[in-house]
């Protein structure tokens, strides 16, 4: 997995982080964290296998990023076999800049949008087979979410947060004073409503 130098697009979840992380690995134990999250497959301490040191790349700040630290700074202490090593800041051209100079990070955080692009270059590893050798449960995610990590028939990144930019919420109290029953379904019909909900002379 690491010998490939193709990154591994963590597109939008941090137990897949670690899940993928110890994919090529036999022989687990499991281990539990506090944070609730559910048990991780991970190498037995006692292994003769080397230690396996991964860099993750992310876009926030370390301020935005502190859940996530800390999940992997837990991570990293639950257990001797996996280091996992952050940097932050790495926005999608930076993470581009070291995948065309050959030397990307292990893991990435990126936008899903990055997914097509990135897969149809061979940048990015398909994910199939280490989701079978894992017994992935792919019920974890949200259908419309995973389905976004797919390229053909191929997964090539996993969800990590989800965006509301796709999601319109209206108050249904504006809507009914306006004589609307229901949100709009074009784009036409929600600049229509948009007139029809302004309220003149409101303040």
């Amino acid at each position: 997995m690491i010998e490939s130098r193709k990154i591994i697009n963590l597109i939008l979840m941090a137990i897949p982080l670690f899940v993928l992380g110890s994919g090529c690995m036999s022989g687990r134990d499991s281990i539990s964290t506090d944070t609730g999250l559910e048990k991780l497959p991970i190498e037995n301490a006692d292994s003769a296998k080397d230690k396996v040191e991964l860099t993750f790349w992310h876009v926030y700040s370390d301020k935005e990023a502190a859940p996530l630290l800390e999940l992997i700074e837990t991570f990293n202490q639950s257990q001797n076999r996996i280091v996992v090593k952050t940097i932050g800041n790495q926005d999608a051209t930076k993470q581009l800049v070291a995948i065309s100079g050959g030397n990307p990070p292990d893991l990435a955080l990126a936008y899903w949008n990055n997914v097509g692009p990135w897969a149809d270059g061979g940048n990015v590893l398909e994910l199939d087979s280490l989701m079978n050798d894992e017994h992935f449960d792919m019920n974890a995610f949200i259908p419309a979410a995973i389905e976004r990590m797919k390229v053909g028939k191929h997964y090539y990144g996993l969800p990590f947060t989800m965006s509301i930019l796709n999601t319109l919420l209206y108050n249904k109290k504006d809507f009914a004073e306006a004589g609307l029953s229901a949100p709009p379904e074009t784009t036409e019909q929600l600049f229509d409503y948009a007139k029809k909900l302004i309220k003149k002379d409101a303040y």
